[in-house]
C-alpha cells in the first residue's frame, strides 16, 4: 500500500484490517459451487485461521466446526468430508478428544511445505455427485 493511500485511509478512519480472500476462480469453480452452506461456512472459518504461515497446523475440531456451521457435530464430519472429497483442505492431524487436541487442517491452495499449492478443487468433476 502506497504512503497517500495509507494517509487517505488514516484520514477517513479506516484501516484495511485483515480479511479472508477467495479468488474468483474457486467462486466459480464446479468444486465450490457443488458445496453446501455449512461446507461453506466451515470452509471461511478454516480460510480465516490461516496466518500465511500455519498450513498444515489449521486448527478447527469437529464441535467447534458444528457450531460455526449451526449444525450438529456428526453433520460437521460430514461437511469437513465434503470439503475433503472437493479438494479444498486435507486433514494434516486427526483431533482426539481425550487428548483435547483439534485436528488440524492443510489448505490446498495455499504452498504447504514448501510446495507450490495442490489446488486438488480444480480437478472435481460434475460427475460426482453433490451434497444436496
Amino acid at each position: 500500500m502506497d504512503r497517500e493511500t495509507r494517509h487517505y485511509l488514516k484520514k477517513k478512519g479506516r484501516s484495511m484490517g485483515r480479511f479472508v480472500a477467495l479468488p474468483y476462480n474457486l467462486l466459480e469453480s464446479d468444486a465450490w459451487k457443488a458445496l453446501s452452506p455449512e461446507a461453506v461456512a466451515i470452509y471461511i472459518e478454516i480460510k480465516r485461521r490461516y496466518n500465511g504461515k500455519n498450513n498444515g497446523d489449521i486448527p478447527l475440531g469437529y464441535r467447534e466446526a458444528a457450531t460455526i456451521a449451526h449444525c450438529g457435530k456428526g453433520t460437521s464430519g460430514k461437511k469437513l468430508s465434503e470439503l475433503i472429497d472437493n479438494g479444498f483442505i486435507k486433514a494434516a492431524h486427526k483431533g482426539r478428544f481425550q487428548n483435547r487436541h483439534a485436528s488440524t487442517w492443510i489448505l490446498t491452495c495455499q504452498v504447504y511445505e514448501g510446495k507450490s499449492p495442490s489446488n486438488e478443487w480444480k480437478d472435481y468433476s460434475k460427475s460426482k455427485t453433490p451434497y444436496l
